[in-house]
């Protein structure tokens, strides 16, 4: 009854002014230094005990943006954001949302970067942290992912088109090219258009 143990924080061997609770969040101060707590007995605890970090603290980058800005469909583009200090970055990727057996790629500046190799018509999920010596790793950026959440879908049906000169090779042709120009208009992926879609053409004259 009655004990409880008392804390002190250090820094190197300075006393942390405050610095007094079980629980201690490292500042800009403490950088470069190491820290040690000791714990004081009282009541039937008695003694004390003293324990140290392994290492110096180390100042932590911050987050790196990032963005898929362009895709095929084994590579995916992603543009890193610069981090203040970040000497390099790291892409990590993977068809699991938790990133189970990830793969990585580490790239010696941001900006835009491609990830080859993909398996086509998987979903990927991507994210990037900064790492510099001298400093702690950064978190991670927001997940991404290649697919989007949602797909426009075409309604089924006939699609019309309305061309002039039916005895003409332009005609066919100018048909041809209005047919995909409205197939393409509802597809996210027009990249893909040519593989995934496929025409079932008829032929009808409409009276005026």
């Amino acid at each position: 009854s009655g004990s409880k143990a008392a804390y002190q924080w250090y820094r190197g061997t300075t006393a942390i002014s405050g610095a007094t609770s079980a629980t201690y969040v490292p500042t800009a101060d403490d950088v470069g230094s190491v820290l040690k707590v000791a714990a004081t007995g009282t009541g039937s605890y008695s003694g004390s005990v003293t324990a140290t970090t392994a290492n110096a603290v180390v100042k932590g980058l911050a987050a790196p943006t990032a963005s898929i800005k362009s895709k095929t469909a084994t590579a995916v583009q992603i543009d890193i954001g610069a981090v203040a200090n970040g000497k390099t970055y790291i892409v990590e990727y993977s068809t699991s949302p938790d990133f189970a057996n990830a793969s990585t790629k580490s790239y010696a500046s941001s900006g835009a970067k491609w990830i080859t190799g993909l398996t086509k018509n998987a979903t990927y999920y991507f994210r990037v942290k900064a790492t510099a010596t001298g400093y702690a790793d950064s978190n991670y950026s927001e997940t991404l992912c290649n697919v989007e959440s949602s797909s426009a879908v075409l309604d089924e049906g006939p699609l019309f088109v309305e061309f002039e000169d039916t005895n003409s090779t332009n005609a066919v042709l100018d048909a041809r090219d209005a047919v995909f120009a409205q197939i393409s208009s509802g597809l996210n992926d027009e990249e893909n258009m040519f593989e995934t879609v496929e025409l079932d053409l008829d032929w009808y004259s409409l009276d005026d």
